[in-house]
């Protein structure tokens, strides 16, 4: 039997937990309103900040309506911040938010907050620090430091590492959707928000003297034409994305986060063509990668606002290089027309007094 010289039972019992405590990372649960924060001693640097380090693993969880809250510190964690903060790093803890999310003119709904860090204070690490936000893949997030700060997290990480979240650039964070929830590395600490957006976007038309067409609101105003079907139409729009001509596809419907289907894969073809979207084939599925990349292809395309939402705007682009069908021939043949015949009525008109023509 192996003796312990200088240790009684005791001694050697404090020693161990105090080894153990070391290895394992330390394991934080709170309930709604967090739980007590991680204070370390701070030094002051040359530019006026100030610098304290979290030696050891940590992680905390926080539970929210919308799901647990995951936060996950590697060791030997050197956290800054400004003068006068105290070293004190608070956990996540559920809040409601004071700053509605703001993008562009999307509404927003299912707003979810978690506090993490110390307040509107800003800190930020040397290393990636996690959030792992369960159930809510596929969702937006941002973050904020005080009224009017939201910004919208539009950076999609290449893969759920800590190689990934350590390689962000100072202050500097990404999303990626893992599974059912959605993953943030981060370098700094502020209210992150989790939400979904909505396009609130409207098309309407108004009529103006004599029954013509006014101008048009909304982001497009689309007009359909009624035409007998003369045996030879190769296509329609109808409710659902359709294949027109050989290989051309109409996107018909608007889609966003969370949409799956035909129109998806084709977009997604689309994208990855066009380099926007770095998967090696299309899933079908439209989430986080799928929206960044809708995002970049907006931007490409002076597009407002690069929302990742395909919108009437967007479809319309995407629909540029369409191979027309013979009823849409026919539709603008006759939309042709009716605009000849309208400038010879008016030359009638100023020839001989006004002219009145009906057609059948």
């Amino acid at each position: 039997m192996t003796k312990f010289s200088g240790l009684s039972k005791s001694n050697f019992a404090i020693a161990g937990a105090i080894l153990l405590s070391a290895l394992i990372p330390a394991t934080l649960a709170f309930g709604y309103g967090g739980g007590s924060p991680i204070t370390v001693t701070t030094t002051p640097n040359i530019d006026g900040t100030v610098t304290g380090t979290i030696s050891t693993p940590t992680n905390a969880t926080e539970s929210t309506p919308a799901g647990d809250v995951d936060l996950s510190m590697p060791a030997d964690l050197a956290v800054t911040g400004p003068a006068g903060w105290t070293g004190e790093v608070d956990p996540p803890t559920f809040t409601t938010t004071s700053v509605t999310p703001s993008v562009g003119s999307e509404s927003v709904s299912n707003v979810d907050s978690v506090d993490v860090g110390f307040g509107d204070t800003l800190l930020t690490f040397d290393q990636g620090v996690r959030l792992d936000f369960a159930g809510r893949a596929g969702t937006s997030i941002g973050y904020d430091h005080g009224p009017g700060t939201f910004t919208e997290i539009t950076n999609v990480c290449a893969s759920d590492s800590q190689a990934v979240g350590d390689a962000l650039p100072a202050g500097g964070d990404c999303a990626i959707s893992v599974g059912s929830d959605l993953i943030v590395w981060t370098k700094h600490f502020s209210e992150f928000t989790s939400f979904v957006a909505t396009p609130t976007a409207t098309v309407s038309s108004s009529g103006g003297g004599g029954g013509g067409n006014g101008p048009i609101s909304g982001s497009l105003g689309l007009q359909a034409v009624a035409l007998p079907n003369n045996g030879q139409n190769t296509g329609s729009l109808g409710s659902t994305g359709q294949v027109l001509g050989a290989s051309a596809y109409n996107f018909a419907t608007n889609f966003g986060v969370g949409a799956s289907g035909e129109d998806v894969t084709q977009l997604q073809t689309v994208l990855i063509a066009d380099g926007y979207l770095d998967i090696s084939a299309p899933t079908g599925y439209f989430g986080a990668l799928t929206k960044a990349a809708v995002v970049k292809f907006q931007a490409a395309e002076s597009i407002s606002p690069t929302s990742g939402y395909v919108g009437p705007l967007t479809r319309a682009v995407l629909n540029q290089g369409v191979t027309p069908t013979t009823q849409q021939e026919n539709a603008s043949v006759l939309q042709s027309l009716e605009s000849e015949l309208q400038g010879l009525l008016k030359q009638i008109a100023a020839l001989g007094g006004t002219t009145s023509t009906s057609t059948q």
